[in-house]
């Protein structure tokens, strides 16, 4: 299995349950490496300020730190000149490794 990143806002369901139990539940079956990042604030389109750009910045960092280096340098200096850690209201919860 390939790993996975989720990214998941904190909208309800309409039967009581947040998206995040769900997206929870889904992190606890995946037997690969994976990521569960919760994005504060977003609704299910990141519409609100700044919450679109915070899901990309997870992403990004995401494929940055999974996928094979083919050994050139050609990251985008935006990839280079940002600071990994988030100070964002996103949460990055555990990060689990193949089973």
């Amino acid at each position: 299995m390939a790993r996975t990143a989720l990214l998941q806002t904190k909208s309800h369901t309409q039967a009581g349950r947040t998206l995040v139990q769900f997206a929870r539940r889904a992190q606890a079956q995946l037997r690969c490496p994976n990521r569960l990042t919760i994005v504060e604030g977003a609704t299910h389109l990141f519409e609100e300020p700044g919450t679109l750009a915070e899901a990309v910045m997870h992403s990004r960092d995401w494929f940055v730190d999974h996928l094979p280096s083919t050994g050139i340098e050609h990251r985008s200096a935006a990839v280079r000149a940002r600071p990994r850690d988030h100070t964002g209201p996103s949460t990055v919860e555990g990060t689990a490794t193949a089973v």
